[in-house]
């Protein structure tokens, strides 16, 4: 892990050196590096989130956890991630007025998404209340 890390750091350094320099003469391949290296960032890191995810299952199996709740947890993480990185990506691209439509979209994906959690939960609520 802290070998992915440091490789992440110096792939992100090194990127950011290179498009800082194409950047005044050539835009279009500045942006393309930027995403080449934040998608090649993420092939590096994926391996060890579906080792985080598989844990956090075998987890909750242990102590009970009913696992709709798990997947309810894993998907907003994600929803947020994604979200996150496509607003920052806009913004670099000077869109700030799409990255907030973006990261609005994710926060009402996120609570669309936790509604059936929360009416359970109220319910569990109401049942200890009578």
């Amino acid at each position: 892990m802290i070998n992915d890390i440091i490789g992440i750091s110096v792939i992100a350094v090194v990127a950011t050196s290179l498009s800082l320099m194409l950047k005044k003469d050539r835009p279009d391949f500045s942006f393309l590096l930027s995403i080449c290296a934040g998608a090649l960032v993420l092939a590096i890191i994926m391996p060890a989130a579906g080792n985080a995810v598989s844990m956090i299952f075998n987890i909750s199996d242990i102590a009970g956890i009913n696992s709709e709740y798990i997947i309810v947890i894993i998907k907003s993480c994600v929803i947020a991630l994604v979200t996150g990185t496509t607003a920052a990506t806009c913004r670099d691209c000077g869109f700030s007025s799409l990255a907030l439509k973006m990261e609005i979209a994710g926060r009402v994906t996120i609570i669309i998404l936790a509604l059936p959690v929360i009416n359970a939960l109220f319910n569990t609520i109401l049942s200890v209340i009578k």
